[in-house]
């Protein structure tokens, strides 16, 4: 049983569901380049105060 099956199914756009449901639901999409980066910059969400951190 997977734990986070419906949490992975319920991300992204209406197209991206509908792929994860005929492949592979832990497929990650949206990859390239930039995510190999060896410095990336992360937030925890959109809000009033930005809070953002160097990987």
């Amino acid at each position: 049983m997977h734990i986070f099956k419906g949490i992975l199914l319920s991300r992204g756009s209406k197209v991206v569901r509908e792929l994860a449901e005929k492949t592979t639901f832990y497929t990650m999409y949206g990859i390239g380049e930039y995510t190999f980066a060896p410095y990336k910059v992360v937030w925890k969400r959109m809000a009033n105060d930005l809070e953002a951190l160097v990987l």
